[in-house]
């Protein structure tokens, strides 16, 4: 099986995914793992701004933590809250 499905989020690993994965998650209710995954993108900023949108204030229940996890060099380059960074 190429392809996952988490949540509404299908990645397809063998043609789709990016550089930088992107998860979020709220601290009192954390999915764990590949279950917090949000996206995978080309460029940082992206991957930032998709993570810094799902814990946006004004959402009903915003994420109070994100991560940004660089596939290349194994290593969380960004993020915020917890788990800690």
């Amino acid at each position: 099986m190429s392809a996952l499905l988490y949540g509404a989020l299908e990645i397809n690993w063998k043609n789709e995914m990016k550089k930088y994965l992107t998860f979020t998650g709220q601290t009192y209710y954390a999915s764990g793992g590949a279950r917090d995954l949000i996206g995978s993108y080309g460029d940082i900023e992206s991957a930032k701004k998709a993570a810094l949108e799902k814990c946006a204030p004004e959402k009903s229940r915003p994420d109070d933590w994100w991560h940004v996890y660089d596939t290349e060099s194994n290593e969380i380059v960004a993020g915020y809250g917890y788990p800690q960074t």
